[in-house]
Parts: structure tokens; C-alpha cells; sequence
């Protein structure tokens, strides 16, 4: 079944609910890092959407989900300098930050991921990532989510604003992408849960909603 095919509910994101702990956590996916090891300028969009959201008391965990791609990057991974960016640049207190530092790819962040909220008892997430990307992320975290009863939203962050060649190079890959995950999620094994998790269970303190702030 293509994405085409897929039900609307699977990769149509919902008018997000923004009252208070509306979301157990908001899960920021991974992009590819720069050459130098930093948050390019989508992964910084994805991250500051975010933000915002755990600012306005959405949700009171952020979980940033990407593991250490291609040669070389083995001593990082996306989510160690996801959690750095929003602890430094957005103000995001480090206990509110969860790392998920083992996914590969879209099904890796959702694999992972759900495994972790599972682990934690949190029923409902907010997957945070680009436009073009949100509808295949949507499709596969609700797929795997549905037999674990985590219910499953998408916010998608603010474009660029102009459309460059790396956009269209994104749309591209993305289309492709899709094809590829029709027949990836026809076969994908269920979540594994590893039992409970090591880190916090109570959440941290949120800011009040009065004084949320961009800090973009």
C-alpha cells in the first residue's frame, strides 16, 4: 500500500490540542548534520518549533530522536546536539530533555521512540518535523503506535523562506522515501520494549503558559 493509499488518519496531522500537558512529550526527528557537526537549517526550524511547543506547556518532556549517521560520526549523534541547541539557544531545561540516540532513519525514530514511551507510560505524543517529511513520519509512528495505544499527533515546522535547491532535492528524496516505506511497513516487526526505562518518570517542571516564550 502506497502513502496514497494509506487511511487519512494514518498521515494527516490533527488540529494539535494546545492546552496545558495536552501531549505527554513532543518528539523533535533527527536531519542531517552539517559537515562541522551542527544543526543544519532544517534540524534548527524542527528544534525551534519544538521549543516553542514545550514553551507553551504542550507537553512537559521534549524527546529529540537521531542517532550518529554516516562515516565518521560516530562520537556524535543527531540528538546530542539537538539537546545541546535546545538547551543553549531555546533555554529548554536539560532534565526536560529525553535523547533517543539509536534510530537510523524515520522507522528507527518511531521504533525507538514509542519503545521509550511505552516504557514510560506516556499514551500521547507530538511528532515535530518538516512539512514534506510529516506525512511519511506520521504514517510510520502511527503504525507501529496503534497496537501499543499511544495516540500519535504532527506539528510541522515553518518552512523556508525561499525554496532553494536543497528543498527540492528534500521533495525528491521524500517522494522516493515513501515508496520505499510502503513496502518497508508491510513487513515492520512490532515494537520491542526493553522494560522500564532507567531515566526520570515524573516530568519536569514546565513554564508557566503566561510566559512562554520564542527564544529563537
Amino acid at each position: 500500500m502506497s502513502i496514497e493509499e494509506a487511511a487519512p488518519s494514518e498521515v494527516s496531522p490533527r488540529p494539535l490540542r494546545k492546552g496545558r500537558n495536552a501531549a505527554d512529550a513532543v518528539v523533535v526527528l533527527g536531519a542531517k548534520l552539517t559537515p562541522e557537526g551542527g544543526a543544519g537549517p532544517a534540524l534548527r526550524r524542527r528544534l525551534a518549533a519544538a521549543a516553542v511547543l514545550w514553551q507553551e506547556g504542550v507537553a512537559p518532556w521534549l524527546v529529540v530522536s537521531g542517532g550518529a549517521t554516516g562515516p565518521g560520526d560516530a562520537a556524535v549523534t543527531e540528538a546530542a546536539v539537538m539537546a545541546r541547541r535546545l538547551v543553549d539557544r531555546h533555554g529548554i531545561p536539560a532534565a526536560a530533555v529525553v535523547l533517543e540516540e539509536a534510530s537510523q532513519d524515520t522507522l528507527g525514530n518511531a521504533r525507538e521512540t514509542l519503545a521509550l514511551a511505552a516504557e514510560r507510560g506516556w499514551r500521547r505524543l507530538v511528532v515535530v518535523t518538516d512539512e514534506l517529511h510529516l506525512p511519511r513520519a506520521l504514517w510510520t509512528f502511527r503504525r507501529l503506535a496503534r497496537p501499543l495505544g499511544i495516540a500519535v499527533e504532527g506539528h510541522a515546522a515553518p518552512p523556508p523562506r525561499r525554496l532553494t535547491p536543497a528543498w527540492w532535492s528534500h521533495a525528491a528524496r521524500e517522494a522516493a522515501a515513501c515508496l520505499a516505506y510502503a513496502y518497508r511497513l508491510q513487513r515492520a516487526a512490532p515494537v520491542s520494549l526493553r522494560g522500564a526505562a532507567a531515566l526520570p518518570q515524573d516530568p519536569p517542571n514546565t513554564p508557566p503558559a503566561s510566559d512562554a516564550k520564542d527564544r529563537r
